[in-house]
């Protein structure tokens, strides 16, 4: 009975797993509405999205970060504005980014981003 018992559960358990990892898609809207390219999109296109909330009247900190993945450092939100980021060369680039007081707020900017675009 015990072994009944546990292959059920076991079944059961497979079963969910196999059921939602099929349904995860990047191309698929998140709760935020945005898909996961719309987001990276935005992300890659800071300039864009910081007039589409200028425009929108959404406040938001934006500034130069080292974009060399090999210089360690803190994360954006990890440091306190101003996020100004010195170059540790003239060679290295520097990436803008920018940072919302919420999710929703980098939502409606991002989406007026990607409108504005098209």
């Amino acid at each position: 009975m015990r072994r009944i018992h546990l292959r059920v559960v076991t079944f059961y358990v497979f079963t969910l797993a196999v059921l939602g990892c099929g349904n995860s898609s990047s191309f698929t809207p998140s709760e935020t509405g945005l898909t996961d390219v719309q987001r990276t999109w935005c992300s890659e296109h800071a300039e864009a999205h910081g007039e589409a909330a200028s425009s929108l009247g959404i406040s938001f900190v934006g500034d130069y970060i080292r974009a060399s993945s090999e210089t360690p450092g803190p994360e954006i939100t990890d440091l306190e504005p101003p996020f100004l980021a010195i170059p540790s060369g003239n060679d290295e680039s520097l990436k803008y980014r920018l940072q919302f007081e919420n999710g929703e707020d980098f939502n409606r900017a991002c989406q007026a981003a990607i409108d504005a675009a098209n």
